[in-house]
């Protein structure tokens, strides 16, 4: 989920209101499926977890500060070493 346009984050069509439903839409689901999903993995230490994400997290754009940060906590949550 993102803007309709690159914005000013003050200026956001929406307001805080859809930046908070950006942040929440774009993180909250991925850490908990895989949350759930490690529940069955770990026992049998096997299985692949694949996030997709976007360049967006690592070519921090600034009229797309909301969509750019959940993108960067995307790629680093699925860089991170989960034993």
């Amino acid at each position: 989920m993102s803007y309709e346009y690159p914005e000013n984050l003050h200026k956001v069509e929406g307001g805080l209101e859809r930046i908070g439903a950006i942040a929440t839409i774009n993180t909250l689901p991925p850490t908990i499926l895989c949350a759930s999903i490690l529940q069955q993995m770990l026992p049998r230490k096997s299985g692949v977890i694949i996030n997709v994400s976007s360049a967006a997290g690592y070519n921090h754009m600034a009229l797309w500060a909301v969509y750019s940060a959940t993108k960067a906590s995307a790629n680093t949550f699925s860089t991170t070493d989960i034993k």
